[in-house]
């Protein structure tokens, strides 16, 4: 990888960074899925870490839950791999 690519996505690392400590400011609810399926609170830290993971290809899908006025009200993360696993089991 080029020089200038690692830059670039650095710099987009620290955009979704700032966005999702955006949210957390604004009171918005940041969730992941866990092993458990029940979606637990995390920091916009933890959900960086678990983004990053696989080399910037995430394998988290983003639910975006509004209100009834169209705010943004709970931002979750979904492992899809592991729905798709839970799912083709049954």
């Amino acid at each position: 990888m080029e020089c200038e690519d690692h830059l670039y996505v650095y710099d987009s690392m620290y955009e979704e960074l700032e966005k999702l400590e955006e949210y957390e400011r604004r009171g918005i609810c940041l969730l992941m899925d866990n092993d458990n399926i029940t979606p637990i609170a995390v920091s916009p830290i933890q959900v960086m870490k678990l983004l990053m993971v696989k080399d910037g290809q995430s394998n988290y899908m983003r639910d975006y839950e509004l209100d009834e006025k169209g705010n943004l009200v709970k931002l979750t993360f979904t492992n899809i791999n592991r729905r798709k696993r839970e799912k083709d089991q049954w």
